[in-house]
């Protein structure tokens, strides 16, 4: 009984050492196998055109509140819509959460644009001022076709006299969509920041047409 128990167990690991190597050899186990790096980006300082100076600035200050995302686009992942499904990106994210991004880039455009006195982010406003909040609704690639894929960021803004916050001045909805072949991460971030370059000129027409 104890010699067919022995003759058993070395049956098993011979079978064991055997399944083993079978499936190291098609390469479905690598013990040295690791795991690709993710890889961070960020968008670069996107040109703009400077002001044409049509009247003097205004005397109040542009401030830029914390902007937000949607739960569904929060966090710093790149998200691609495949089919009707949203997939986000283990290995490629924003170096920051995008809402922030934007936000910075957003004031630097607009404090180039020369429409009011001065414009930044600070947390702090006095009555005179006028405060520009941002949510990002959309920001994803969308890649259901095989050859084409389409950068699509969606924004939208709201600018509040700080004294009166029951009183919208602009509340807009600015949807840009750019078409890239040849999908990289590096030409999803260079057509994103290209759908900004027409967000942040609309933001500009609308402000500009209002006060």
């Amino acid at each position: 009984m104890e010699k067919r128990k022995t003759t058993y167990q070395i049956f098993l690991s011979l079978i064991s050492i055997y399944i083993l190597f079978f499936f190291s050899g098609c390469n479905l186990i690598n013990l040295n196998k690791t795991e690709p790096e993710k890889t961070y980006y960020a968008f670069n300082e996107i040109e703009n055109h400077k002001g044409s100076k049509k009247h003097q600035p205004l005397s109040s200050e542009l401030i830029l509140m914390q902007f937000t995302s949607t739960p569904e686009f929060r966090g710093n992942k790149f998200i691609y819509k495949k089919k009707n499904q949203f997939v986000k990106d283990y290995y490629n994210r924003f170096f920051f959460p995008p809402e922030k991004m934007i936000q910075s880039i957003c004031a630097k455009w607009l404090n180039n644009s020369e429409i009011f006195k001065t414009v930044s982010t600070k947390s702090q406003a006095s009555s005179s001022d006028l405060i520009l909040k941002g949510k990002i609704l959309e920001i994803y690639c969308d890649r259901t076709e095989h050859t084409t894929s389409y950068a699509i960021i969606k924004i939208r803004f709201s600018l509040k006299k700080y004294n009166a916050a029951d009183k919208t001045i602009v509340e807009k909805d600015l949807y840009s969509k750019i078409k890239f072949n040849d999908f990289s991460s590096d030409n999803l971030i260079n057509a994103w920041k290209k759908c900004l370059e027409k967000i942040f000129q609309s933001l500009e027409s609308e402000i500009s047409s209002v006060i």
